[in-house]
């Protein structure tokens, strides 16, 4: 017989034993239990919607990572985001006291594909793929209840119809629309998660974009039929709308503050006289070809769409703007020119030069030295006795002959030239003021006239593209 000490301590022993292993079973049969539990499940499931009861209702949220390359020539636009799905299947339902009060059991990735998932695609999808880096990026749980959580990542570039109308000031609705593919709304429901304002949701950085804001989405139903073979056969569909707004500073910076500098510059040319042919040409010239350059780089990011855009109408009407400060100067230039050479013309026999030729040059006098020395001598007689004032045939001169008792005649200097000469140097400086004039009062009024005409469509523009309606 053990003294007392010894029977107790191997009592402690042997109950320190006992205690040992029923945890480590205890342990062992609840890891059991959980790798084991989705074979249970498992047997007897087969991969159909459980439509006992009526239509499965699927609900869908997304978790958006980010918007990018959102591309006006292709009309679309990039997405990556996080599609859930939750839908309710009492064949996965199970019940175990241990647990805590929310059970819920992982699959491996392996498993998901024995389990029914509904046959959601993306209608309006170009490319989308799902994400393998550096394993399937995909979960499922199924809670005690029989509610399954399927969440994967997709990256996906959806189309987008744009209207430009109103580009670069325009918004734009960008849809994302989930559809069963071959069950109809007699099988399969969708819906959007409860409650709705979880239903769509957006990473910190998801919403910041190069050149448009994100304004709001709206969440509606877009189930219709696709197929003519059973027109009564519906196949569910719900959408989400982004509504997003144009950032506007980078075409302020590219296109519409360097378009109104240069129709500004076009103006300068009112400031400069219409002498300046070189510099007031070379200014006009410089703005248009400018503008046409601006106007072409607007349109290369654009699809070649049949109607007016809002950018359009900006580039013409400034180009416009700067070809008229050119067809002005044009029209000034050559009114005074066309100006001084009529007036130049009546008063002087035809000629260019305001003063009419020599009168020997155009009486066809003998030569210079000896009309010099006849006209140098006086005449014998002088003109009392009679005086002849004629008109020589042919010739656009008048003169005056007079007659000495000799009945010599000696042709002095043309009528013209002696009595007008004077008269015509006034009259010729005065069209040319008068010239000057004009093209000053044209030039004063257009540096009123085309400020005040292009502020006035300034005015009008961003009203109109700002405040008169949405795309």
């Amino acid at each position: 017989m053990l003294p007392p000490f010894n029977r107790r301590t191997a009592a402690n022993s042997i109950h320190a034993f006992f205690l040992f292993f029923i945890l480590s079973n205890g342990f062992a049969l609840k890891a059991f239990d959980k790798s084991g539990l989705f074979r249970s499940l498992m047997k007897g499931y087969e991969r159909y919607p459980p439509i006992d009861s009526g239509p499965v209702t699927v609900e869908l949220g997304i978790y958006i990572n980010y918007f990018y390359d959102i591309s006006e020539q292709t009309m679309d636009y990039s997405i990556s985001m996080y599609l859930r799905q939750k839908w309710q299947d009492s064949r996965l339902s199970f019940n175990i006291s241990r647990n805590n009060n929310n059970p819920r059991l992982k699959v491996g990735q392996q498993d998901i594909r024995r389990l029914w998932i509904p046959d959601v695609f993306i209608r309006n999808e170009k490319s989308a793929s799902f994400h393998h880096i550096t394993t399937d990026n995909n979960l499922l749980y199924i809670n005690c209840n029989g509610t399954l959580w399927y969440v994967s990542k997709i990256t996906a570039t959806l189309s987008c119809p744009m209207r430009l109308h109103r580009y670069p000031l325009d918004r734009q609705k960008c849809p994302l629309l989930f559809e069963s593919y071959g069950y109809s709304s007699e099988e399969v429901l969708l819906k959007w998660i409860e409650p709705r304002d979880k239903a769509v949701q957006f990473d910190q950085t998801g919403e910041k974009m190069p050149q448009f804001v994100m304004d709001d989405f709206n969440l509606t139903e877009c189930t219709y039929n696709k197929t003519k073979l059973d027109s009564s056969q519906t196949f569910p569909c719900i959408q989400v709308k982004f509504i997003l707004s144009r950032n506007l500073g980078y075409f302020m910076i590219q296109y519409y503050i360097p378009s109104i500098l240069l129709v500004i510059l076009s103006w300068v040319g009112f400031w400069i006289s219409v002498d300046a042919v070189v510099a007031r040409v070379s200014i006009g010239l410089l703005t248009v070809l400018n503008l046409t350059m601006q106007s072409t780089g607007s349109r290369g990011q654009l699809p070649q769409v049949s109607y007016i855009k809002a950018i359009d109408v900006w580039m013409s009407v400034s180009l416009a703007f700067a070809f008229g400060s050119l067809l002005e100067f044009a029209i000034v230039n050559v009114w005074s020119r066309k100006e001084v050479k009529g007036k130049s013309t009546h008063g002087g026999g035809g000629g260019s030069s305001p003063h009419p030729p020599p009168p020997e040059a155009a009486a066809g006098a003998p030569s210079s030295s000896s009309s010099s020395s006849s006209s140098a001598s006086p005449p014998p007689h002088p003109p009392s006795s009679a005086v002849s004032i004629g008109r020589t045939k042919g010739k656009a001169k008048e003169t005056i002959m007079v007659e000495n008792p000799a009945e010599q005649q000696i042709e002095v200097l043309p009528l013209g030239r002696r009595l007008s000469h004077g008269l015509s140097r006034r009259l010729s400086k005065q069209f040319v003021q008068r010239n000057v004039k004009r093209a000053q009062n044209i030039d004063s009024f257009s540096r009123k006239l085309f400020p005040t005409a292009f502020l006035c469509f300034n005015v009008i523009y961003w009203l109109f593209y700002i405040f008169h309606g949405t795309d």
